[in-house]
């Protein structure tokens, strides 16, 4: 699946559930990977007439280290807010 043309096909009638690769980014990947792809979902799916939750799908695992998942959680805080404002803004998608 192509997630830009299903986004900019549906984007302005749904919301979309962003799931966060638990098989290899979350679990695997460095913290800026983990970052990277976050904000792969937000400016993917994020838009003025329709929203996304950013999720971690299907669960974390034991073997996510601490610093991927703090990567995550302060990415989908920090990167969602700004790409909110810079919305809200009139300055249109990241």
């Amino acid at each position: 699946m192509d997630e830009r043309k299903i986004a900019a096909r549906y984007g302005d009638r749904l919301s979309f559930w962003a799931g966060m690769d638990v098989q290899q980014t979350l679990p695997f990947g460095t913290p800026r990977e983990v970052r990277e792809e976050v904000r792969f979902l937000i400016d993917t799916y994020d838009r003025p007439e329709g929203g996304c939750l950013v999720t971690s799908g299907n669960g974390i695992t034991p073997d996510v280290s601490i610093d991927n998942l703090r990567a995550f959680y302060d990415e989908c805080y920090t990167y969602g807010n700004e790409h909110r404002r810079r919305i809200a803004a009139g300055k249109g998608r990241a």
